[in-house]
C-alpha cells in the first residue's frame, strides 16, 4: 500500500473541481457523473476554497494524532494505515468532529446525517494507485508524496 501525504501546489491550482468531480465519481457506486448529481453520494471529500484570491483544494491532513478521531461519540472516525477514515454505519452525524478538526475538513452530509471527508482514496493506494484527485488534477497541482515509515 502507497503511504504518503497530499500536498498542494495553490500557483497551480485553476478552481476548475476536477478534483471534486473526480472525488465524487471515485466514491459513489453509480461512476456516472450526470448520474451522480441527482445522488446523496454527490458530496467530495476535497472542496476547494478561495482564501485571499488564492485557490485552496482543502484536504484532510491525516494528522497523526487527530482530534476528529478523540471526540467522536460514536467510533466512527479511525486512524487505519495513517489515514482517518469514517465508518458511516457507526456515524450519527453530530459535527463534533467538524468542531475538533483545526483544518475545518470534515463536513456534515445533511441529507444522508453522515460526515463526508476525504479518506485519501484508501482503496486506491492499497491498489498502489494515487488518490482520485491526483490523478484528476490537469495542472498537477495536486500531488501524492509517498513517505517512509
Amino acid at each position: 500500500m502507497k503511504k504518503g501525504k497530499i500536498v498542494v501546489d495553490i500557483e497551480k491550482c485553476l478552481a476548475c473541481r476536477t478534483c471534486e468531480i473526480e472525488c465524487v465519481i471515485s466514491h459513489s457506486k453509480i461512476k456516472n457523473l450526470f448520474e451522480i448529481i441527482k445522488s446523496p453520494d454527490r458530496f467530495p471529500g476535497v472542496k476547494i476554497s478561495e482564501i485571499k484570491k488564492l485557490n485552496i483544494p482543502e484536504r484532510c491532513e491525516h494528522c497523526d494524532f487527530p482530534s476528529c478521531v478523540l471526540v467522536c461519540p460514536g467510533n466512527a472516525l479511525k486512524r487505519e494505515n495513517g489515514v482517518v477514515i469514517v465508518d458511516n454505519e457507526k456515524c450519527i452525524g453530530c459535527g463534533f468532529c467538524v468542531i475538533a478538526c483545526p483544518y475545518g475538513i470534515p463536513r456534515i452530509n445533511k441529507e444522508r446525517k453522515i460526515i463526508i471527508k476525504c479518506d485519501l482514496c484508501i482503496d486506491r493506494l492499497k491498489e498502489n494507485k494515487y488518490p482520485a484527485c491526483v490523478n484528476g488534477c490537469p495542472t498537477k497541482a495536486i500531488k501524492f508524496i509517498e513517505v517512509e515509515e
